[in-house]
């Protein structure tokens, strides 16, 4: 595969594209797609807001305490996603209104959770390509816009 496309495009063949990329690298990916996701929410989203911050933090000081604040804010993200998810499941409500519903918030907690988890755990290409993969569900442009980030790095 010379390029990722909108076809190729899923959590495996993005960690492929971005394979000998540094940590450093999968972590400025997480913090593109949390930054992205953001601008589409129109920046009130706390969980996204404090996942950007905590990135943030970390690139400009990659200190054991700023992960750990990141590893907070990922803990945070993955509760209100289990708290969406649980929301569901205790509902009657189809998958198409589940998505009317909770769609969003339920793709933003977990773009936040997988790229704050990208600064603390030993897998960042993993998290990034997991936040790559959240981030798409939201809208077609955001998809676009992480394809067109990773293979401009590729050139």
């Amino acid at each position: 595969m010379d390029k990722l496309t909108t076809e190729n495009f899923n959590e495996y063949t993005i960690e492929e594209f971005i394979e000998g990329w540094t940590n450093e690298e999968h972590v400025i990916l997480a913090l593109v797609i949390a930054e992205l996701v953001l601008s589409f929410c129109n920046g009130e989203n706390g969980l996204l807001k404090k996942s950007v911050e905590a990135i943030k933090k970390w690139l400009e000081n990659p200190t054991s305490e700023n992960s750990y604040a990141a590893h907070r804010v990922a803990c945070a993200a993955l509760r209100a996603a289990w708290d969406i998810d649980k929301a569901f499941h205790e509902t009657s409500l189809s998958d198409a209104a589940f998505k009317a519903a909770y769609g969003d918030d339920y793709n933003d907690a977990w773009v936040a959770y997988y790229a704050a988890h990208a600064v603390h755990d030993v897998t960042p290409a993993m998290h990034a390509a997991d936040a790559a993969r959240c981030a798409a569900k939201i809208n077609d442009e955001i998809k676009q816009k992480i394809i067109d980030y990773i293979n401009s790095k590729g050139e």
